[in-house]
């Protein structure tokens, strides 16, 4: 899976695909 599938469906909570925190629970498509 491409890391830009996993940003388009968090973008509401990623503001910059380079800084994802510790504990910050993102949505994986078709998991």
């Amino acid at each position: 899976m491409k890391y830009t599938v996993i940003y388009l469906a968090n973008s509401n909570q990623i503001v910059d695909p380079d800084l994802i925190f510790p504990g910050q629970v993102l949505m994986v498509p078709g998991s």
